[in-house]
């Protein structure tokens, strides 16, 4: 029996607007990653520029603040690699509420990822955020703002994917006892 409101779901403008704002995040984050990927080596390859912006700024030391830039630079490749595969995953179940079937086992597997995804994201910003404290510690005039706590919103949305794994295993296999006796 199928639901007049899930009959139009390929026409649906929320699972349109969803599906094309994640393709874009998708987009935004893949050049921000090609971008990271050339700045990291660039600045390595141009270390001694790179120091004597430093030393202007008041640095006095060694070059191993310029590894330490490059670090934080290719470590914030990977949360927006997690992103990425969050919102491909999204996608992935977008699609299968349009075409009208949700409560399969595989989009509670899609949704216990995407919670291991976010639990992932948090913790990236770790490394990070040592690296960054070190750095502001070298370079104070810098500014460097090395805020890397993990965010709270960001557990409580990992809890409720987590929850909504649970609802989906639970309603799929519902699903699949009911077709059993019919």
């Amino acid at each position: 029996m199928n639901a007049p409101s899930l009959s139009a779901g390929k026409r649906d403008p929320l699972l349109i607007a969803a599906r094309v704002i994640a393709i874009v995040l998708i987009v935004i984050m893949a050049i921000a990653i090609g971008a990271l990927a050339v700045a990291a080596p660039a600045v390595v390859v141009k270390q001694a520029d790179v120091l004597a912006e430093l030393t202007a700024e008041g640095y006095v030391g060694s070059g191993a603040i310029v590894w330490a830039i490059a670090g934080i630079i290719l470590l914030a490749i990977v949360p927006l690699a997690l992103i990425i595969t969050f919102l491909r995953t999204g996608i992935a179940m977008i699609d299968t509420v349009a075409a009208g079937d949700p409560f399969v086992p595989d989009n509670a597997q899609r949704l216990s990822r995407m919670g291991w995804l976010v639990l992932a994201v948090q913790a990236s910003a770790l490394p990070i955020g040592a690296l960054a404290v070190w750095l502001g510690q070298r370079v104070p005039q810098a500014d460097i703002d090395a805020d890397f706590d993990v965010s709270g919103s960001g557990l409580i949305l990992a809890l409720v994917l987590f929850i909504l794994a649970r609802i989906f295993r639970h309603g799929a296999a519902m699903r699949e006892e009911l077709e059993g006796t019919v």
